[in-house]
């Protein structure tokens, strides 16, 4: 675990707050310290290591795995990337998606992936989710899992079958009462954003065998935007978090581009300035995917003056 002594006091939390646990967390003066892992550490005071695109052969059988299963046996935090259609434009079936990094050709499954039923082309990703449950049932009371869902397009027509209730409905009928979801920590609290302001996320020992999912990614140039649709769509009905792209202060304390959550917040921080633009700066993934304690050393110094970052908005 990586600790900051102010850091809970400093931030101001959205519906992405969850993304803390996959962050740099840092002292004012730039340094870090990692200490081990507790069981009494709440879950946005943890670092966890992300494998990102360890669902493809290549890279999961580069750290030793051929199955998802595999991957859970090494690394709790996982990254998945998904498509509406079978290659980049054409290909969709109701209520379905792929699991592929590349875009793909309609000549093949639209699926390229370790995950059951490689081979056959059905590896799609209620294929993935149900292999993720699996790993979950012959381990009880395995830390917690989170699986981010990383969306390579915009959503689909409702007549497609692919809008977020759809998206909701498949991930509950995976995960059932394993998943963690926004309004268990929204508790009693008016908003999300307050409390994880008042920070109400739960130990890591009350995660034990939960499973938090956090929507990424999105339409090219306009993640956010995808993001912020699945929630107005879903409001207090969402399962899964959502991990916006940051790329500034006022990602981080204000509203983030094309995020419009503020009207629904009580309490809402001041709106990003509107000439910000997600497109013409290099982006920073509002979570880290560590390999080397090195890696994540040199970045946390980068940003170590700047804690307030250390957290995606919304």
């Amino acid at each position: 675990m990586i600790r900051s002594a102010a850091l809970l006091a400093t931030l101001s939390a959205t519906l992405a707050a969850t993304l803390l646990t996959t962050l740099p967390l840092a002292y004012a003066d730039g340094s870090c310290q990692i200490v081990a892992n507790s069981a009494q550490d709440r879950y946005n005071e943890v670092m966890q290591a992300t494998c990102h695109n360890c669902y493809e052969n290549q890279n999961a059988q580069a750290m030793g795995a051929y199955t998802m299963a595999q991957v859970l046996d090494k690394v709790k935090n996982i990254e998945v990337d998904f498509w509406d259609t079978r290659d980049a434009l054409f290909g969709g079936k109701p209520g379905e998606w792929y699991v592929r990094h590349n875009p793909g050709t309609i000549f093949q499954s639209g699926n390229d992936n370790i995950c059951s039923g490689n081979g056959s082309g059905t590896n799609n990703l209620a294929a993935c989710l149900s292999d993720i449950k699996k790993w979950s049932d012959a381990h009880p009371n395995h830390p917690v899992v989170t699986l981010f869902l990383d969306k390579k397009q915009a959503w689909s027509s409702a007549s497609e079958g692919r809008r977020p209730a759809d998206l909701d409905k498949l991930i509950n009928a995976q995960f059932g009462d394993k998943l963690y979801k926004p309004a268990m920590l929204q508790k009693n609290f008016p908003s999300l954003r307050q409390a994880a302001n008042a920070n109400s996320w739960p130990l890591m020992s009350e995660l034990n065998g939960k499973i938090i999912v956090v929507l990424n990614g999105g339409q090219t140039f306009n993640h956010n935007q995808t993001q912020n649709e699945y929630l107005e769509e879903r409001k207090q009905n969402a399962s899964i978090f959502v991990g916006p792209d940051a790329d500034e202060a006022s990602d981080v304390l204000g509203t983030p581009n094309q995020f419009s959550d503020a009207k629904s917040d009580p309490n809402p921080p001041p709106k990003s300035h509107p000439s910000a633009s997600t497109t013409s700066r290099r982006r920073r993934r509002s979570f880290c995917r560590l390999k080397t304690v090195g890696r994540f050393q040199s970045r946390c110094r980068r940003w170590g003056k700047t804690s307030h970052r250390a957290m995606a908005h919304r």
